[in-house]
């Protein structure tokens, strides 16, 4: 039975979808909070997202962002549920890999459901590669952590040109960028070992998680501005990127050590 999880602020609404999916032969959970959708995406398998884009402010959009940036729901498709036409080509770009105009046809909703489920591995085009220059040489944390704080950075120059939300988006960006260099602290690494101290505790593997979150999410949500000259959206694009790369370095050491 497939899973799917619903993440609506309004809990008589998800309720009411996730009564009519249960119907329809899946498994459904549904969640109130950016913070339990999260929480979710992070522990739990589930092979589709549907999230109301709808609700005033962007945490529901942010919440695309991570779960895109997770190697663990990166593949797994997300659904959209938007307020206007207009508001489609916002959730595509940030990540959905459909979306519906509410108020939505039910059964359009459940066509554009088995879709997603029946794609070739639920796989999705929305992560852009690294960009060009990059090689192919498995990059070490502390370089990705570098390279995002020195993208960040470059990005801080040109606020000016992010329109009403740069400035403040590249702040939130850049206390996570330092803050995640910071905590790597490459001068305590263990004796047999090449990793920093602090990649190989869960917690603070964790912490990481909601820094780079928050770096993903800010970027997504600039890269929404049709008007982004190239070697903006291209920065943006790359700090997007770097941020996946380092939440697949993140799950590899926690796939190695239960195994």
């Amino acid at each position: 039975m497939n899973r799917i999880l619903i993440y609506d602020t309004n809990n008589r609404e998800a309720v009411h979808l996730s009564q009519f999916l249960q119907t329809s032969g899946f498994a459904v959970a549904t969640v109130t909070t950016a913070r339990q959708a999260a929480s979710f995406a992070r522990e739990y398998d589930f092979e589709l997202f549907i999230i109301n884009l709808s609700d005033p402010g962007e945490m529901a959009y942010t919440t695309v962002a991570e779960i895109k940036c997770r190697p663990r729901s990166a593949q797994v498709g997300v659904i959209g549920l938007v307020p206007d036409a207009n508001s489609e080509s916002a959730a595509n770009e940030t990540g959905c890999d459909a979306s519906l105009v509410r108020p939505y046809d039910p059964n359009e909703l459940l066509r554009k459901v088995r879709e997603l489920l029946e794609r070739p591995n639920n796989s999705i085009t929305f992560m852009e590669s690294m960009d060009a220059n990059s090689t192919s040489t498995q990059p070490t944390f502390e370089a990705l952590a570098d390279s995002l704080c020195e993208g960040v950075r470059w990005l801080e120059s040109r606020a000016a040109d992010l329109g009403e939300q740069g400035p403040i988006a590249i702040e939130s960006m850049r206390d996570a960028a330092i803050s995640l260099r910071q905590r790597l602290e490459p001068e305590k690494i263990s004796p047999g070992s090449d990793l920093p101290d602090s990649v190989r505790d869960r917690h603070i593997r964790h912490d990481f998680r909601n820094l780079l979150a928050a770096v993903n999410g800010f970027a997504e949500i600039l890269l929404l501005d049709d008007s982004l000259v190239e070697d903006i959206g291209a920065h943006l694009r790359t700090v997007k990127a770097e941020s996946r790369e380092f939440c697949t370095m993140l799950d590899s050491i926690r796939d190695t050590a239960a195994a």
